[in-house]
C-alpha cells in the first residue's frame, strides 16, 4: 500500500506542518457500540471544523473484512451492512446516531448468507476519491484504492466485503491471514455437507430448505479462491 518514493519518506522523518498534516490524515475515528448480538462501527469523515482523512472508513472496511472469516473459523457466521450516511455523537454520549446505520440494518437484512454488503453510494463516494485528479488528495486516493481492493460484486450484482481478495491477503499475511481463511473453509465445508445431508433427508425441515443454499453460497466463493481444498478434512 506504501511506496518507498522519496517524495513519501517514512512518517518518523515528518516534521512541523508535515507531520501534523500526516497525523490529521491518518486518524481515524472509530466508534464501536455493541448490544444483544449485534455491533455497530462507525467512522467519521468529516465534521463541522475538519475533514479527516480516509484511514478511518479504510480501516473499518479492511477490519469488516477480516472479521468475517475470523467468526467462521470459529464457528459464528455473522452478516452485516456497510452505509454512507449524516449522523452525530452529540445527541447521547457515547453514541452515534445516522441514517448509515438504517441502511447498513437493511443491507444486513438483504445479505442473507454470512457476507458484508455495501450501500451503493458508498461505494460511489470510494470511486469517487480514488480518481481524483487533484495532488492534495493523494493520501485519500490511495486510501480509497485500499478500501476498494476489499470490494467485490457478488453474484446477485451486490457489492460486498470479499475476505478471499488477493490484494486484502496480502495485506494480511502478517496477521496468520491465510491460517483463518483455511480454518473457515474447513468449518464452511463442513456445514455445506451436514445442511445438504440434513435437507435431503428431511426435504420438509425448514432450518435445513433455509441454510443448504446460504452455505453453498459461501462455499462457492472458497471454491472459487486458489486456498488448498479442506478435503479429507471435512
Amino acid at each position: 500500500m506504501y511506496t518507498k518514493d522519496p517524495a513519501y519518506p517514512p512518517a518518523r522523518l515528518l516534521t512541523g506542518a508535515k507531520r501534523r498534516q500526516f497525523q490529521r490524515l491518518t486518524t481515524g475515528d472509530i466508534r464501536i457500540q455493541s448490544f444483544a448480538d449485534c455491533m455497530v462501527l462507525s467512522a467519521l469523515l468529516q465534521d463541522t471544523t475538519t475533514t479527516t482523512g480516509m484511514s478511518g472508513l479504510e480501516a473499518l472496511i479492511t477490519g469488516c473484512a477480516g472479521l468475517v472469516p475470523t467468526m467462521l473459523a470459529y464457528g459464528c457466521p455473522i452478516r452485516g451492512g456497510i452505509a454512507l450516511g449524516f449522523g452525530s455523537s452529540d445527541f447521547i454520549e457515547g453514541e452515534v446516531l445516522s441514517s448509515a446505520q438504517v441502511t447498513a440494518y437493511k443491507l444486513e437484512k438483504e445479505a442473507g448468507y454470512p457476507r458484508i454488503l455495501l450501500s451503493d453510494d458508498l461505494v460511489g463516494f470510494l470511486h469517487d476519491h480514488a480518481a481524483s485528479p487533484d495532488p492534495a488528495e493523494e493520501y485519500k486516493r490511495r486510501m480509497a484504492h485500499a478500501a476498494l481492493s476489499s470490494i467485490d460484486t457478488d453474484l446477485d450484482g451486490k457489492p460486498f466485503l470479499n475476505f478471499l481478495s488477493g490484494p486484502l491477503r496480502k495485506r494480511l499475511a502478517g496477521a496468520d491471514y491465510d491460517w483463518l481463511l483455511n480454518k473457515a473453509y474447513v468449518f464452511v465445508a463442513k456445514e455445506a455437507a451436514k445442511w445438504r445431508r440434513r435437507r435431503k433427508d428431511h426435504p420438509d425441515d425448514a432450518l435445513a430448505v433455509k441454510l443448504a443454499p446460504r452455505y453453498d453460497l459461501l462455499l462457492g466463493h472458497f471454491e472459487r479462491s486458489d486456498l488448498p481444498s479442506p478435503g479429507d478434512r471435512v
